[in-house]
């Protein structure tokens, strides 16, 4: 993210300011849109191993789920307090603090404490990513033998890697529907001056 570029801010209202404005917003878009999504299938494994069905498998069941199966290293960056009080505007800032209400519930954190938590939170998704990613790579023939779709995401960066050559590059793709099939049409930026650049 940008803003792991940017020098924290020594002053206290700075350092309000840029929890405020950078990374409230980010670590609940992280929570809803891609911690959820990656830990999803351990929880839904979890529950078909019980013969659970998954009605209800919301952010808060799964996380819950992921604990009770000795996962709940997944789930330190993860606080259902923080989410909702950011989510609902519950958020009072204090001098040397800054308080979560969810409910009757309160977690206080100081400056540099949240900053860490949103990290963790962020290195754990990248982490659930490469994983995610791996496993698709390595079990590629079976995904193919089983017609499961491979995310557009990890397709875009297996062509880079394996279609990089001086002058272009592939940036992007875009499946859509022909008369009989489907079709993935690619997109690459070329910037060779001549014809031998362009056949190397």
């Amino acid at each position: 993210l940008k803003i792991h570029d940017k020098i924290l801010p020594s002053s206290e209202y700075e350092q309000l300011k840029f929890l405020d404005t950078h990374i409230h917003h980010n670590y609940l878009k992280m929570i809803e849109a891609v911690f959820s999504n990656f830990i999803y299938p351990f929880a839904a494994n979890e529950r078909i191993n019980r013969k659970k069905p998954l009605d209800g498998l919301d952010i808060f069941n799964r996380v819950e789920e992921l604990i009770k199966a000795k996962f709940n290293y997944l789930c330190e960056p993860y606080s259902n307090t923080i989410r909702n009080a950011i989510a609902h505007g519950s958020v009072e800032y204090k001098q040397l603090e800054v308080i979560y209400k969810d409910k009757r519930i309160l977690e206080s954190l100081s400056f540099s404490e949240m900053i860490d938590k949103f990290d963790q939170l962020v290195d754990i998704c990248n982490g659930l990513s490469c994983g995610i990613r791996l496993f698709y790579l390595v079990n590629l023939e079976f995904m193919q033998k089983m017609y499961i779709r491979i995310p557009r995401q990890i397709m875009i960066g297996e062509m880079k890697a394996q279609a990089k050559a001086p002058g272009w590059r592939i940036f992007s793709c875009l499946e859509t529907n022909m008369p009989k099939n489907k079709q993935l049409v690619i997109f690459a930026q070329c910037t060779a001056l001549n014809t031998l650049e362009v056949q190397y």
